[in-house]
């Protein structure tokens, strides 16, 4: 437990040094490289999701806009990040819970490399290199700039990467409904992750199968 806490720590102290100036004034300053058209709409995205959900709305249509049609910008937008954003925005509100949003995707990416590496076979402590590491990856930093919450949470693939390695070294019921939840949880944030770890589940699994003839 105390080795999780380290890696919490350490990935979150990584995602605070990439995300000091929100940090530092998130009531003045938000995630967002200006120079791309969707970073704010992103983040309306994300308050719309939350408080779609919060409220007991919909969230598969929006007939604020495209009127008299509407839209459908959860499906649209990726929204699913909103449901990781809602508890801190009914903690915080925008902005300083996008803030928190993003401090917390960096995290769990983080902790998420630390645990496929430890799958992956290294060390407890040789690991714990992988945890700041991709916290402060600059592909996660980018798609925040772009306002992609979605793609920047990378975190539960890695999950999933890890528990589908455990549970090919070591095959039973437990492990393999841990891999399926944590597939269904990283497609449902983003499918195209999903599609990734599917993809990179079965290179995995066709490889075991060769190293056990």
């Amino acid at each position: 437990m105390r080795q999780w806490f380290l890696v919490g720590l350490l990935s979150l102290l990584g995602a605070v040094l990439v995300l000091w100036p929100v940090v530092s004034a998130p009531e003045t300053v938000i995630v967002c490289g200006w120079a791309h058209p969707d970073c704010l709409s992103n983040h309306w995205l994300l308050v719309w999701v939350a408080e779609q959900v919060a409220t007991g709305g919909s969230i598969l249509h929006n007939d604020r806009y495209y009127w008299p049609i509407g839209d459908a910008p959860w499906l649209a937008g990726n929204g699913s990040d909103g449901f990781l954003y809602l508890p801190w925005h009914l903690l915080l509100g925008w902005p300083r819970a996008s803030a928190a949003h993003s401090l917390t995707i960096l995290t769990l990416n983080g902790v998420g490399a630390y645990a496929l590496a430890r799958a992956a076979g290294a060390s407890s402590f040789a690991a714990l290199a992988a945890a700041p590491t991709a916290a402060m990856m600059v592909y996660g930093s980018h798609e925040l700039g772009a306002g992609r919450f979605s793609q920047a949470n990378f975190g539960f693939l890695a999950f999933f990467l890890a528990s589908w390695l455990r549970l090919l070294s070591g095959p039973n019921v437990v492990r393999a409904a841990i891999s399926a939840v944590l597939l269904a949880v990283t497609s449902l944030f983003y499918w195209y992750y999903g599609l990734f770890g599917v993809l990179a589940g079965a290179i995995l699994f066709v490889g075991q199968m060769i190293a056990d003839v």
